[in-house]
């Protein structure tokens, strides 16, 4: 089990809607952005270099990905894999 999950169960119900209330804005970050070239910014961010997205998607630009890291470090999202 993750950290987040054995945080979560030992404090009860309340705490296991607040973990997924992070994950649905974790997961509604990366999809306004188009999902799979956000989760492939997140590795980057993470330091695992996926490289870019095949057609007929594209890569983040430089003001989107600055963007979400942004929104991932104000969600604490950055840290959760550390």
């Amino acid at each position: 089990r993750s950290e987040s999950r054995r945080r979560a169960a030992g404090r009860g119900t309340a705490a296991a809607r607040a973990e997924q209330l992070h994950s649905v804005r974790l997961v509604d970050a990366l999809g306004r952005r188009g999902f799979l070239p956000s989760l492939k910014a997140l590795m980057t961010f993470q330091g695992i270099d996926m490289g870019p997205v095949r057609l007929p998607l594209r890569t983040l630009d430089p003001v989107a990905t600055a963007d979400l890291h942004r929104e991932l470090e104000i969600l604490g999202a950055l840290s959760w894999t550390r």
